[in-house]
């Protein structure tokens, strides 16, 4: 019985610490959850050598998706958040500088 009760927890903790990573953002509307996979496509993850911000589960990628959200919903436009992050990272940051 125990070593049962055991393993229900290790499932248990598996599970939350799985689902904890998934990242899920709210949109005002279809076209700004659009655009934001769009900009993630677009945009290289600057830890990674061949991968967008969207394929890549580095810190630094999940940072730059929550910084393109923000940046969104405050209203800004796909080349001023290209431009800050240009700014930021360099021409690296972008698949077609």
């Amino acid at each position: 019985m125990h070593k049962i009760s055991i393993f229900l927890l290790l499932t248990l903790f598996c599970v939350l610490s799985v689902n904890a990573a998934i990242e899920v953002f709210q949109f005002d509307n279809e076209s700004q959850e659009e655009r934001f996979k769009a900009l993630s496509d677009q945009l290289r993850c600057p830890m990674c050598l061949n991968s967008n911000l969207s394929g890549s589960d580095a810190p630094i990628a999940a940072d730059l998706r929550a910084e393109i959200y923000k940046q969104i919903l405050d209203g800004r436009t796909n080349e001023e958040i290209i431009d800050f992050l240009t700014q930021r990272y360099g021409d690296f940051i972008n698949y077609r500088p």
